[in-house]
C-alpha cells in the first residue's frame, strides 16, 4: 500500500488522516512511521508503522462521524457541520450531495449513491 500525506487510513478501528510521512522530523531524528490524527477525536499518534494502517473508505469515514451530527433545522449550521466534519476528510470522492428536504424536517448527505439522513430534533 502506498500512502500519502492527507490520505485517510484506519488505525485501531478509527479513521485517521496522515499528516507526516516517515523520514526526517523537526528535531533531527529520523522516523520510520507516520504521524496520523484521528478524524473524530483529533488525537494524534506518531511513528505508526505502515503495517499497522489499513485503507479507510469514504463510507467508513461517514459511518464513523455521522452519529455526531444533529439537525436542528438550522440549514446554515448543518451545511457548516457537513463541510467541517465530513467533507474535510473525504479525499478523491465524487458525487457528494447534501441539503434539507422541502419541509425542513430532514437533512440528507449522499455519497457515492449511499444516503445518510437525520430527522430534525
Amino acid at each position: 500500500m502506498t500512502l500519502s500525506k492527507g490520505q485517510s487510513v484506519m488505525y485501531n478501528s478509527k479513521c485517521c488522516t496522515i499528516f507526516k510521512l516517515p523520514g526526517k522530523r523537526l528535531f533531527g531524528d529520523d522516523s520510520v512511521g507516520y504521524l496520523i490524527r484521528e478524524n473524530r477525536s483529533g488525537n494524534s499518534y506518531d511513528n505508526i508503522l505502515e503495517s499497522d494502517l489499513t485503507e479507510c473508505s469514504s463510507q467508513e469515514i461517514v459511518n464513523d462521524i455521522w452519529n455526531d451530527f444533529t439537525y436542528t433545522g438550522d440549514n446554515i449550521q448543518a451545511s457548516k457541520w457537513i463541510t467541517n466534519n465530513l467533507i474535510i476528510h473525504l479525499n478523491n470522492t465524487n458525487n457528494l450531495e447534501w441539503g434539507h428536504n422541502q419541509e425542513n424536517t430532514q437533512y440528507s448527505f449522499i455519497i457515492e449513491g449511499t444516503t445518510y439522513t437525520k430527522d430534525r430534533s
